[in-house]
């Protein structure tokens, strides 16, 4: 009994060292991210990929979507983005539903979109909740205002614009300019130049 309980204990252990290297392979990955050395980042991510590594699988996708440190290849990206959102990386599910959505290399599948997104959003991603929102524009109001409201709400500078663009124009839900001119403000502050612009053409 006593050998079965130390057979194990040394198994944690391994695990949870392997698990702490990969961490910091990771993070190596990430400070040559940072530094503009692409092609080291993408090395190091994808033998943190290949052991395993949800969060490096994400970032090896991402490199092969963007052409950062290795030829682009979306299908190499979406086989990638695909590994990492199985586990529920909420990036990768996010840049799987952009890419079902828009048919960047692959066949456009609105329906692959919205779940990918749904996924992403769930978790809390902003960017997701806004394009979830945006699916849903002119189609379904209730939808479409209540995630871009979440997403707003969460800070991000597009959702905040488009919401502002929503109340000034009237688009699922009544026009109030009040509530238009707080959003694009919101908008405005983080830089948004659409947001800005909008705020200039209404004070006119």
């Amino acid at each position: 009994m006593k050998k079965i309980i130390l057979t194990f204990a040394v198994c944690l252990f391994a695990n949870l060292a392997t698990a702490q290297n990969l961490d910091e392979l990771r993070k190596a990955g990430l400070d040559a991210y940072n530094a503009k050395n692409y092609t080291l980042a993408f090395k190091t991510w994808l033998k943190a990929a290949n052991l395993g590594h949800i969060t490096s699988q994400s970032d090896v996708g991402t490199c092969y979507e963007f052409g950062e440190g290795v030829e682009k290849n979306i299908e190499k990206a979406m086989f990638w983005y695909q590994k990492a959102a199985n586990h529920g990386n909420a990036i990768a599910q996010l840049r799987l539903g952009y890419l079902y959505e828009h048919g960047e290399g692959i066949e456009k599948d609105l329906f692959s979109a919205v779940k990918w997104y749904t996924k992403s959003a769930e978790q809390g991603n902003a960017e997701a909740m806004w394009r979830l929102g945006m699916t849903y524009f002119e189609e379904d109001d209730e939808k479409c205002v209540s995630w871009v409201t979440k997403s707003a709400d969460k800070g991000y500078s597009e959702a905040q614009f488009w919401l502002g663009f929503m109340y000034e124009n009237g688009d699922g839900v009544p026009v109030n300019e009040s509530k238009a001119i707080y959003w694009y403000k919101k908008a405005a502050s983080q830089g948004h130049k659409d947001a800005i612009e909008h705020l200039k053409q209404i004070s006119e």
